[in-house]
C-alpha cells in the first residue's frame, strides 16, 4: 500500500511567510474559501480525519460532548466529528468565507468569526469538553497565546 503524503498549494505556500498578516490570513482565506475542500481532497489532507479519530479515542463513548472546532474553516474536522456521532459541536473561525462553507454543512450548532490570538475569546472559562484544530499552526494563523486562550476555555478533567 502506498503512503499517502500531504503535498502543498500555491497558497499554502502564502501562508508560510513570516511576515504573514492576521489580516492577509483572512484575505486569503476568503479568496480560497470556494474551493478549499477541492483543493484539500486533491492534496489528500488527512489531519481532520487523523485528529478526530485520536479525538474519539479520547472521549470514549461520551459522544455529547461539547465539541469546539476551533480554525474551523469549512468544516472538515467537524464532519469527521459528525460522522463518528458527535453532534454537539461549535465551530470558531477567523474568515467569514469560510466559516460560512462551514455552516452550510449543517453539523455545527453555533459558529462564531473570531481569530484565535493573544486577545481573550468571548467564550466562558471551562466551556467545552474538548477542542480539536488541524491545521491552524503557523506564520499568521494561531500562536503561542491563541494555544493558552485555548486551555482557558476547556473544562478541566
Amino acid at each position: 500500500m502506498a503512503k499517502r503524503v500531504e503535498q502543498s498549494h500555491p497558497i499554502m505556500d502564502q501562508f508560510k511567510k513570516r511576515d504573514i498578516t492576521n489580516e492577509k490570513v483572512e484575505k486569503l482565506y476568503g479568496t480560497w474559501a470556494k474551493d478549499f475542500e477541492k483543493d484539500m481532497a486533491n492534496l489528500v489532507c488527512c489531519s481532520p480525519r487523523i485528529n478526530a479519530s485520536e479525538l474519539d479515542i479520547l472521549l470514549k463513548d461520551k459522544k455529547d460532548a461539547l465539541i469546539l472546532d476551533a480554525a474551523c474553516g469549512t468544516g472538515l474536522a467537524g464532519l469527521e466529528l459528525f460522522r463518528r456521532g458527535y453532534h454537539n459541536l461549535h465551530g470558531l473561525d477567523g474568515s467569514s468565507e469560510m466559516l460560512e462553507q462551514a455552516k452550510q454543512k449543517g453539523i455545527y450548532k453555533k459558529t462564531m468569526c473570531s481569530i484565535i490570538g493573544s486577545h481573550r475569546l468571548d467564550i466562558s472559562d471551562d466551556t467545552y469538553d474538548a477542542v480539536i484544530m488541524s491545521g491552524a499552526v503557523g506564520c499568521g494563523h494561531v500562536h503561542g497565546g491563541g494555544l493558552a486562550e485555548l486551555i482557558r476555555i476547556v473544562k478541566p478533567e
